[in-house]
């Protein structure tokens, strides 16, 4: 076979590879940049609608909202760099430049082995006419996965070298992948394992504030009317309110106001309160503690 042949076929054969591959990268990374930017954008609606629809503090909403910032500014980015690029319009010239490319490779392969060089030349100029026609012209990563692609034209590379260009492919074709997923990740963090304990925590801590008040409502009730000496009923107030408010806190453990036992437990302390307002004094008081014990167990089961 001619050298110059040969030569010839194995150029043509590499560049329109190469071109194909471009092509489809091209593709798939105008994809990806679509990709980023509709579902950032997705992300930028929910984190702004959010709020609206659930409770949240007031610093959790600050943090939503420097996110959403910077969620705009990912959207800023990729539509630039997308816009810029004219990936579609670069991979159908790539395109169309591998399938002319092709096409003049089988006509020159239609000639015998031994064919001079002379009638090399107009398959040589036309080749070169190709290249010149279309703009564009395939980066070296495209190049690069078209020789791991095809290892029996290139035995000359090491497996090594090869795991090499793998991974750099990878890492070149996906990093719009890659930056979708953390993105993702980070909206998975920030509504179910940040926002949502934010407000649990919050409405817990509204909780304990209303029924502390609301106990030191009911037990000062009782005293009035009573009629207990007043520093020993502060006292009295102080130190069952701090009881029944130990109670309260086991909402953050989740325990559930409604259950029964939580109950019976909480209106054994008030009737405690009660019997040690009563003080055994007389009578009156007594039917007086037990009265206004069932006020506050009506009180603190609507908490």
């Amino acid at each position: 076979m001619s050298q110059n042949r040969e030569y010839l076929l194995n150029t043509m054969k590499s560049t329109a590879g190469s071109r194909f591959i471009a092509a489809a990268r091209l593709e798939a990374r105008d994809r990806r940049l679509t990709r980023v930017t509709a579902f950032t954008s997705a992300y930028v609606i929910l984190l702004t609608i959010f709020p609206y629809f659930i409770k949240l503090p007031t610093n959790v909403t600050d943090l939503f909202n420097l996110i959403t910032v910077g969620l705009s500014v990912v959207i800023l980015v990729s539509s630039l760099l997308q816009y810029s690029s004219g990936d579609i319009v670069n991979a159908e010239q790539h395109h169309r430049s591998g399938l002319e490319i092709n096409e003049q490779r089988r006509l020159l392969q239609l000639l015998p082995e031994e064919v001079p060089d002379a009638d090399l030349k107009p398959f040589a100029e036309r080749y070169n006419g190709i290249l010149q026609k279309y703009s564009v012209n395939h980066s070296d990563i495209d190049y690069l996965k078209y020789q791991t692609e095809r290892p029996h034209d290139f035995p000359w590379m090491t497996s090594s070298r090869r795991r090499w260009i793998v991974a750099k492919v990878l890492f070149v074709n996906h990093v719009a992948n890659i930056v979708l997923f953390a993105i993702t990740v980070i909206m998975v963090w920030l509504v179910a394992f940040y926002a949502y304990p934010k407000r649990i925590i919050a409405q817990n801590s509204n909780a304990h504030a209303v029924g502390e008040r609301q106990l030191r409502e009911v037990l000062a009730g009782m005293i009035v009317e009573c009629g207990i000496a007043p520093v020993v009923a502060l006292q009295c107030v102080d130190f069952h309110v701090a009881g029944l408010l130990h109670h309260l806190e086991l909402i953050d453990a989740g325990v559930d106001l409604c259950t029964g036992n939580y109950r019976s437990g909480l209106a054994k302390r008030i009737r405690i309160t009660a019997g040690w307002i009563d003080d055994g004094s007389d009578q009156r008081n007594s039917r007086c503690g037990d009265r206004r014990a069932d006020t506050l167990v009506a009180k603190t089961a609507a908490l």
